[in-house]
This record gives C-alpha cells, structure tokens and sequence, in this order.
C-alpha cells in the first residue's frame, strides 16, 4: 500500500478539488471504532449522506466567520496569522 504525505496547501487543494477526488469508491473512511463515539457526522460519514452534512457545515468555516471567531477567542493573536 502507497501513502502519500502532502504539506503544500496548493497541491493539497488541487487534489482535493480534482474530479478523482470525489470519487467515492476510490477512498474508503474506516472510522468505525469513532463512529461509536461521534455517531453520524462529517467525520464518519461517506458518500451522498457526507456530502449533504459538509455543504450543510460549509458556512460555518467562512474564512470572515473563522478570523471573528478567533479574534474572540484568541484577542491577543498576531494578525499576520489571521491574513
């Protein structure tokens, strides 16, 4: 079995936006033990069902909502982090 490491967020986007990437019997989530634990979610969760959970979830992480979040939980946070 091949693994693959990928630490540049460009080609990690380019991946993950590519049309093999939703292919979903490509990848397998193996979250079984989790699943237990966290019940159906994103996390857990392939196919159709995960897709209509992350575009339910996507508004959440806006960029604008993420930095508002963080400026009220961290104040003191460099804002060069936050561009």
């Amino acid at each position: 079995e091949t693994r693959a490491i990928i630490v540049d967020p460009d080609v990690a986007k380019q991946i993950l936006l590519s049309p093999v990437a939703r292919d979903d019997s490509i990848y397998e989530k193996q979250y079984t033990f989790v699943a237990t634990f966290l019940g159906e979610g994103v996390i857990t969760l392939d196919g159709p069902t995960w897709h209509r959970h992350r575009r339910i979830l996507s508004p959440c992480f806006a960029p604008k909502l993420v930095k508002h979040s963080l400026n009220q939980i961290l104040p003191e946070l460099p804002q060069d982090i936050m561009s």
